[in-house]
């Protein structure tokens, strides 16, 4: 029999999330976090959350810029992980690679497994990794991060007798990887031909960190839209954001019509007065 080992809980365990309103009381120092959240494909709820300022984000006053946010709870719901924005095209550099405190970033393995619709179950893995990006412009969301996930498609290749780095497929998900090894300044000649080794992460965030580049991305329904990034200096670049046409309706529709902040509403928060509504669109000033 095999011995069960111990799993230690995280206590960064995720909660609810999704798109929601974040709101300041005008009569105290409370936060009150609106969340629609998917409990089905479809089917979303409104969940209430009333925070503290200590169990918010350091930057939470930059929420008072917009109308709504991607959230992140934690899994007690005592506290506000994260905020990102919802939609939008915003001028941003890299803070930072994902990675546990005081190590360095490495690619992590996801297992996928799902039943095909004639009955064929399909298995199969990949490596990716976490890019923490943060938001030059506009000015009034400066500081926000949101994160940028790609597949870690690197492989080795030996080249007159040297071991260096080349893609390790073809494919949207290694075009996506390469987009921003462009943008970042990786991919830059004077890094290049790169020497392989196993893990490449801690190499390609000092990179980054050294070039702080600026350069455009797109968001869409709180998820970096692939292929919008762009360099900063390039004539593509484009200070337009989403119609409300391109927003899923089901999503917009479910936030804009079910969340509701009027007073009479508020018993479970007892009775806090709240700011208005910020109706603000993200965009580029």
């Amino acid at each position: 029999m095999a011995y069960k080992m111990p799993v230690k809980e995280s206590v960064f365990e995720r909660g609810d999330s999704g798109i929601g309103k974040i709101r300041f009381s005008t009569n105290s120092d409370k936060i009150q976090v609106v969340v629609n959240v998917e409990v089905e494909k479809d089917q979303f709820v409104i969940k209430k959350f009333l925070l503290d300022p200590e169990n918010c984000p350091n930057n939470i006053d930059v929420a008072r810029n917009a109308k709504e946010w991607m959230v992140q709870m934690s899994s007690q719901g005592d506290k506000l992980m994260s905020f990102r924005p919802v939609k939008g095209a915003f001028v941003c550099t890299t803070k930072e690679f994902a990675a546990k405190k005081d190590s360095e970033p490495t690619p992590k393995l996801k297992e996928v497994d799902f039943k095909k619709s004639d009955g064929t179950r399909i298995k199969y893995d990949y490596s990716y990794f976490t890019i923490i990006l943060e938001i030059v412009e506009p000015e009034k969301l400066a500081g926000v991060t949101f994160p940028l996930v790609l597949h870690y498609n690197l492989a080795e290749f030996v080249d007159d007798s040297s071991s260096i780095v080349g893609f390790s497929m073809g494919g949207k998900y290694t075009e996506q990887l390469k987009e921003y090894m462009i943008v970042s300044g990786i991919l830059d000649d004077k890094y290049h031909p790169m020497k392989f080794s196993d893990n490449l992460l801690p190499l390609f965030q000092k990179i980054a960190l050294k070039e702080a580049r600026n350069f455009q991305v797109t968001i869409k329904d709180g998820w970096v839209v692939p292929g919008s990034l762009i360099e900063f200096d390039s004539p593509d670049i484009d200070d337009t954001t989403f119609d409300e046409s391109e927003i899923d309706p089901a999503t917009d529709e479910n936030v804009e019509s079910d969340v509701e902040f009027e007073d009479d509403n508020l018993e479970d928060v007892g009775q806090l007065d709240f700011e208005p509504d910020n109706e603000d669109d993200f965009d580029l000033d």
